[in-house]
Protein backbone atom coordinates (compact mmCIF):
# COMPACT_ATOMS: atom_id res chain seq x y z
CA UNK A 1 0.00 0.00 0.00
CA UNK A 2 1.30 3.34 -1.02
CA UNK A 3 2.18 5.95 1.98
CA UNK A 4 0.84 9.41 2.11
CA UNK A 5 3.86 11.20 1.38
CA UNK A 6 4.38 9.05 -1.77
CA UNK A 7 0.41 9.85 -2.85
CA UNK A 8 0.82 13.19 -2.51
CA UNK A 9 4.16 13.55 -4.41
CA UNK A 10 2.56 11.50 -7.32
CA UNK A 11 -0.26 13.74 -6.63
CA UNK A 12 1.47 16.38 -7.70
CA UNK A 13 3.18 15.27 -9.87
CA UNK A 14 -0.30 14.53 -12.09
CA UNK A 15 -1.41 18.21 -11.49
CA UNK A 16 2.14 19.50 -12.45
CA UNK A 17 3.14 17.39 -15.20
CA UNK A 18 0.63 14.71 -16.25
CA UNK A 19 2.13 11.89 -14.70
CA UNK A 20 -0.75 8.99 -14.41
CA UNK A 21 1.46 6.94 -11.82
CA UNK A 22 -1.51 7.95 -9.36
CA UNK A 23 -3.97 6.18 -11.59
CA UNK A 24 -2.95 3.06 -9.85
CA UNK A 25 -3.21 3.97 -6.69
CA UNK A 26 -6.96 5.62 -6.76
CA UNK A 27 -9.60 3.20 -6.74
CA UNK A 28 -12.85 3.56 -8.94
CA UNK A 29 -15.87 5.29 -8.28
CA UNK A 30 -18.98 4.21 -8.42
CA UNK A 31 -19.59 6.54 -11.48
CA UNK A 32 -16.54 6.62 -12.76
CA UNK A 33 -12.72 6.07 -12.98
CA UNK A 34 -9.84 7.95 -10.95
CA UNK A 35 -9.14 9.40 -14.85
CA UNK A 36 -12.11 11.83 -15.03
CA UNK A 37 -11.85 12.73 -11.70
CA UNK A 38 -8.28 13.45 -11.32
CA UNK A 39 -8.75 15.50 -14.64
CA UNK A 40 -11.26 18.00 -12.51
CA UNK A 41 -7.87 18.63 -10.04
CA UNK A 42 -5.85 18.91 -13.33
CA UNK A 43 -7.69 21.25 -14.76
CA UNK A 44 -8.97 23.88 -12.09
CA UNK A 45 -5.49 24.11 -11.55
CA UNK A 46 -4.31 25.79 -14.72
CA UNK A 47 -7.79 27.39 -14.75
CA UNK A 48 -6.62 29.35 -10.81
CA UNK A 49 -2.98 30.19 -12.31
CA UNK A 50 -4.57 31.57 -16.20
CA UNK A 51 -7.46 33.35 -13.46
CA UNK A 52 -4.47 34.70 -12.12
CA UNK A 53 -2.49 36.42 -14.90
CA UNK A 54 -5.85 37.58 -15.72
CA UNK A 55 -6.19 39.91 -12.70
CA UNK A 56 -2.16 41.01 -13.52
CA UNK A 57 -2.34 41.81 -16.88
CA UNK A 58 -5.88 43.00 -17.78
CA UNK A 59 -4.58 45.92 -20.05
CA UNK A 60 -3.00 42.82 -22.18
CA UNK A 61 -6.35 41.11 -21.76
CA UNK A 62 -7.63 44.11 -23.38
CA UNK A 63 -5.48 44.05 -26.16
CA UNK A 64 -5.25 40.73 -27.06
CA UNK A 65 -8.85 39.96 -26.56
CA UNK A 66 -9.97 37.34 -23.94
CA UNK A 67 -9.63 33.98 -26.32
CA UNK A 68 -6.22 34.62 -27.39
CA UNK A 69 -4.90 36.08 -23.66
CA UNK A 70 -6.18 32.56 -22.29
CA UNK A 71 -4.52 31.10 -25.08
CA UNK A 72 -0.92 32.63 -24.23
CA UNK A 73 -1.41 32.34 -20.57
CA UNK A 74 -2.46 28.14 -21.25
CA UNK A 75 1.12 28.56 -23.20
CA UNK A 76 3.04 30.14 -20.45
CA UNK A 77 1.33 27.68 -17.34
CA UNK A 78 2.99 24.51 -19.37
CA UNK A 79 6.46 26.25 -20.23
CA UNK A 80 6.52 27.91 -17.00
CA UNK A 81 5.20 25.57 -13.79
CA UNK A 82 5.07 27.84 -10.61
CA UNK A 83 7.73 27.09 -8.42
CA UNK A 84 6.38 29.90 -5.89
CA UNK A 85 3.66 29.53 -2.63
CA UNK A 86 1.82 32.75 -3.41
CA UNK A 87 0.41 32.63 -6.66
CA UNK A 88 0.39 36.48 -6.77
CA UNK A 89 4.20 36.43 -8.07
CA UNK A 90 3.41 33.60 -10.57
CA UNK A 91 3.24 36.44 -13.55
CA UNK A 92 6.98 36.87 -12.86
CA UNK A 93 7.73 35.69 -15.84
CA UNK A 94 5.62 36.54 -18.55
CA UNK A 95 7.08 39.64 -20.42
CA UNK A 96 10.35 37.62 -21.01
CA UNK A 97 7.99 34.53 -21.95
CA UNK A 98 6.16 36.88 -24.82
CA UNK A 99 9.61 38.52 -25.65
CA UNK A 100 11.25 34.44 -26.58
CA UNK A 101 7.88 32.99 -27.63
CA UNK A 102 6.33 32.76 -31.49
CA UNK A 103 4.48 34.55 -32.44
CA UNK A 104 4.03 37.32 -29.64
CA UNK A 105 7.85 38.08 -30.21
CA UNK A 106 7.16 40.06 -33.45
CA UNK A 107 5.28 42.29 -31.82
CA UNK A 108 7.51 43.95 -29.11
CA UNK A 109 4.04 46.14 -27.82
CA UNK A 110 2.65 43.03 -26.17
CA UNK A 111 6.06 42.36 -23.86
CA UNK A 112 5.77 45.92 -22.64
CA UNK A 113 2.45 46.00 -22.06
CA UNK A 114 3.10 42.70 -19.78
CA UNK A 115 6.10 44.85 -18.34
CA UNK A 116 3.84 47.73 -17.53
CA UNK A 117 0.88 45.97 -16.26
CA UNK A 118 3.13 43.72 -14.11
CA UNK A 119 5.37 47.06 -12.57
CA UNK A 120 2.15 48.55 -11.57
CA UNK A 121 0.87 45.30 -9.42
CA UNK A 122 4.91 45.36 -8.07
CA UNK A 123 4.00 48.93 -7.01
CA UNK A 124 0.90 48.25 -5.49
CA UNK A 125 1.80 45.49 -3.69
CA UNK A 126 5.47 47.04 -2.37
CA UNK A 127 6.15 48.06 1.35
CA UNK A 128 4.74 50.67 2.50
CA UNK A 129 7.00 53.73 4.20
CA UNK A 130 6.20 57.38 4.80
CA UNK A 131 7.51 59.61 2.81
CA UNK A 132 9.47 63.08 4.06
CA UNK A 133 7.98 66.16 3.91
CA UNK A 134 9.39 69.73 2.68
CA UNK A 135 10.16 70.98 6.20
CA UNK A 136 12.25 68.02 6.46
CA UNK A 137 13.95 68.81 3.39
CA UNK A 138 14.72 72.63 4.91
CA UNK A 139 15.83 71.12 8.13
CA UNK A 140 19.05 70.29 5.90
CA UNK A 141 21.68 73.16 6.18
CA UNK A 142 22.61 74.20 2.77
CA UNK A 143 26.29 73.50 2.84
CA UNK A 144 25.15 69.81 3.73
CA UNK A 145 22.44 69.44 1.28
CA UNK A 146 25.36 68.84 -1.87
CA UNK A 147 26.21 65.78 0.22
CA UNK A 148 22.73 64.86 0.59
CA UNK A 149 21.46 61.49 -0.51
CA UNK A 150 18.22 59.80 -0.86
CA UNK A 151 16.18 56.65 0.10
CA UNK A 152 12.99 56.01 -2.15
CA UNK A 153 9.77 54.39 -1.37
CA UNK A 154 9.57 50.59 -2.04
CA UNK A 155 7.32 50.94 -4.92
CA UNK A 156 9.11 53.18 -7.05
CA UNK A 157 9.99 51.85 -10.37
CA UNK A 158 11.77 53.23 -13.25
CA UNK A 159 10.83 52.17 -16.62
CA UNK A 160 12.19 53.04 -19.96
CA UNK A 161 9.48 51.71 -22.50
CA UNK A 162 10.09 51.61 -26.47
CA UNK A 163 5.94 51.73 -27.15
CA UNK A 164 2.88 53.50 -26.77
CA UNK A 165 2.03 50.48 -23.63
CA UNK A 166 1.22 53.27 -21.00
CA UNK A 167 -0.97 54.97 -23.33
CA UNK A 168 -2.80 51.82 -23.43
CA UNK A 169 -3.13 51.14 -19.81
CA UNK A 170 -4.45 54.45 -19.37
CA UNK A 171 -7.40 53.88 -21.74
CA UNK A 172 -8.17 50.60 -19.83
CA UNK A 173 -7.93 52.64 -16.61
CA UNK A 174 -10.45 54.67 -17.84
CA UNK A 175 -12.66 52.21 -19.05
CA UNK A 176 -12.10 53.64 -23.01
CA UNK A 177 -11.29 51.80 -26.30
CA UNK A 178 -7.68 51.45 -26.35
CA UNK A 179 -5.58 53.04 -29.00
CA UNK A 180 -3.52 50.84 -31.52
CA UNK A 181 -0.39 49.79 -30.20
CA UNK A 182 2.39 50.78 -31.96
CA UNK A 183 6.26 51.63 -31.89
CA UNK A 184 7.62 54.55 -30.64
CA UNK A 185 9.98 57.05 -33.08
CA UNK A 186 12.79 57.37 -29.37
CA UNK A 187 12.10 55.16 -26.37
CA UNK A 188 10.47 57.48 -23.45
CA UNK A 189 11.20 56.59 -19.31
CA UNK A 190 8.43 56.04 -17.30
CA UNK A 191 8.25 56.65 -12.77
CA UNK A 192 5.62 54.40 -10.88
CA UNK A 193 5.05 54.40 -7.50
CA UNK A 194 2.44 54.09 -5.35
CA UNK A 195 1.31 56.42 -2.92
CA UNK A 196 -1.47 55.69 -0.31
CA UNK A 197 -3.63 53.31 -1.80
CA UNK A 198 -3.51 54.47 -5.23
CA UNK A 199 -0.54 53.67 -8.25
CA UNK A 200 0.74 56.46 -9.99
CA UNK A 201 2.59 56.67 -13.09
CA UNK A 202 4.06 59.44 -15.30
CA UNK A 203 6.23 59.70 -18.22
CA UNK A 204 9.79 61.44 -17.34
CA UNK A 205 11.72 63.55 -19.57
CA UNK A 206 15.36 62.50 -20.68
CA UNK A 207 17.11 64.55 -17.82
CA UNK A 208 14.93 63.90 -15.43
CA UNK A 209 14.86 60.27 -16.22
CA UNK A 210 18.54 60.32 -15.79
CA UNK A 211 19.00 62.26 -12.24
CA UNK A 212 15.95 59.98 -10.95
CA UNK A 213 17.90 56.79 -12.01
CA UNK A 214 21.16 58.35 -10.25
CA UNK A 215 19.10 59.51 -7.16
CA UNK A 216 17.90 55.71 -6.50
CA UNK A 217 21.80 55.24 -7.22
CA UNK A 218 22.27 56.85 -3.94
CA UNK A 219 24.14 59.74 -6.32
CA UNK A 220 24.70 62.77 -3.90
CA UNK A 221 22.56 65.88 -4.59
CA UNK A 222 25.76 67.49 -6.10
CA UNK A 223 26.17 64.83 -8.03
CA UNK A 224 22.88 64.97 -9.57
CA UNK A 225 22.95 68.88 -10.18
CA UNK A 226 26.37 67.81 -11.84
CA UNK A 227 25.27 65.32 -14.14
CA UNK A 228 22.05 67.76 -15.38
CA UNK A 229 24.72 70.47 -16.08
CA UNK A 230 26.17 68.83 -18.57
CA UNK A 231 22.44 68.52 -20.72
CA UNK A 232 21.26 71.86 -19.24
CA UNK A 233 24.15 73.95 -18.57
CA UNK A 234 25.64 75.10 -15.33
CA UNK A 235 23.09 77.70 -15.16
CA UNK A 236 20.01 75.91 -15.39
CA UNK A 237 20.58 72.71 -13.47
CA UNK A 238 20.88 73.49 -9.95
CA UNK A 239 17.02 75.42 -10.13
CA UNK A 240 15.73 72.06 -12.62
CA UNK A 241 17.42 69.68 -9.79
CA UNK A 242 15.63 71.52 -6.69
CA UNK A 243 12.57 71.58 -9.15
CA UNK A 244 12.66 67.90 -9.69
CA UNK A 245 13.19 67.48 -5.86
CA UNK A 246 10.43 69.24 -4.70
CA UNK A 247 8.39 67.13 -6.80
CA UNK A 248 9.52 63.93 -5.76
CA UNK A 249 8.80 64.90 -2.18
CA UNK A 250 5.48 66.15 -3.09
CA UNK A 251 5.01 63.13 -4.59
CA UNK A 252 5.91 60.65 -1.78
CA UNK A 253 9.13 59.26 -3.74
CA UNK A 254 11.54 59.86 -0.77
CA UNK A 255 11.16 58.19 1.95
CA UNK A 256 14.56 59.52 3.74
CA UNK A 257 17.51 62.19 3.88
CA UNK A 258 20.95 61.11 4.55
CA UNK A 259 23.63 63.35 4.77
Amino acid sequence: MIGLEDLQRQFQQFVLGGDVAILLSIEDGPRSGPGPRLAIYHEAYRIRLRSALADTFGTLRAHLGAAAFDEACARYVEAAPSTVRNIRWFGAGFADFLRSTQPYDRRSWLTELATFDWTLAAAFDASDAPGITVDDLTSVRAEALAATVFTFHPSVRLLNLSTNAPLLRMAADRDEPLPAARALDAPTGWLVWRRDFDTNYRSLDEVEAAALEAACGGATFAQICAQAAERLGAEQAPSRAAWWLRQWIDDGLIVRLEV
